[in-house]
């Protein structure tokens, strides 16, 4: 890598690590920008205190690292505003920062009123559609979700629910849908492309991503549910991790408790009793998303930020 730069580069260019700052290939790139004389830039995501995962001699040299790769660094880009305060107590006064997810939401893609025999083909025509897409996980909250559908369904028989993805809970998936004859109710799709996405979410009703803490782990972005609300989706989402970060409460959609079905019920059947207020969320949250989140608004910040250094 030394080498390389040492070609391309030349003295106050921006070396960008686009890693964590407590991994120790940051503390590498920081020591050659150093010698190069670049501006080294890292990013992180982490929006869960080290202090809450970590336990002592891993905790005392993570943050020594996290330190030292401070004082190599020009700045910090941080995912999410969680992870600006995750990283505050490490910074000296006065070094940059800027809260911009790692890459945008594109909005030209994501939009409303896409065309599509996605319902026709489905046979969905006079359904009130629930869609996730995401990783077929614990983190992800399936289980969530089915049960907060068992429970709509029965007050709501017009409800379908569609669950784009592959992973372990695949299998889990299946038998809760034979167990509860919800064949014809549940729509699954293998893991889309994202050029494919756009179709359904736009022919969609309410997108449903209940992401829970797992593991030492929250939400560090939520692509998904942002696209889907380009699309003009309202979105009922978790008070966990970044997602708060991408949606306005009551406004463009609900941010519940994780774990929490019947919570996830409750939002589900208000919306859909009300195609209007649909509507007025999602219009309201395909302007805040590409307001705060298009690749445009995204690309700005980072130019902004990189300018500064």
């Amino acid at each position: 890598i030394k080498s390389v730069l040492r070609q391309m580069s030349r003295p106050g260019d921006v070396f960008y690590t686009a890693i964590e700052p407590n991994l120790l290939v940051t503390y590498l790139n920081g020591r050659i920008a150093k010698k190069l004389g670049l501006k080294h830039v890292f990013f992180t995501w982490q929006n869960i205190e080290y202090r809450d995962r970590l336990l002592g001699l891993k905790l005392r040299l993570t943050e020594r690292l996290i330190r030292k790769n401070v004082s190599l660094s020009s700045g910090a880009i941080c995912g999410n505003a969680k992870a600006l305060k995750v990283l505050k107590p490490y910074l000296p006064e006065g070094f940059k920062t800027v809260v911009a997810p790692i890459s945008g939401v594109d909005t030209e893609q994501f939009k409303p009123g896409i065309s599509s025999d996605f319902r026709q083909k489905n046979n969905l025509q006079d359904k009130i559609v629930l869609t996730f897409a995401g990783a077929l996980d614990n983190r992800k909250g399936i289980a969530t979700i089915l049960n907060a559908f068992i429970g709509a369904l029965a007050k709501e028989p017009r409800l379908r629910l569609v669950v784009i993805g592959t992973g372990p809970l695949e299998g889990f998936i299946t038998d809760f849908v034979v167990q509860n004859k919800l064949d014809g109710k549940v729509v699954r799709f293998p893991w889309l492309s994202n050029d494919k996405l756009p179709e359904i979410f736009s022919n969609s009703d309410i997108f449903l991503y209940p992401s829970e803490p797992y593991g030492g782990w929250e939400e560090q972005f939520g692509y998904s549910a942002a696209e889907a609300s380009a699309c003009g989706l309202p979105i009922i989402t978790t008070d966990s991790g970044s997602l708060p970060d991408l949606i306005i409460p009551d406004e463009t959609g609900f941010l519940i408790q994780p774990k929490s079905p019947c919570e996830l019920e409750e939002k589900i059947l208000v919306l859909a009793a009300s195609p209007e207020l649909r509507k007025k969320m999602g219009e309201s949250g395909r302007r805040f998303i590409t307001e705060n989140f298009s690749h445009q608004v995204v690309a700005q910040k980072m130019e902004n930020f990189l300018r500064s250094l």
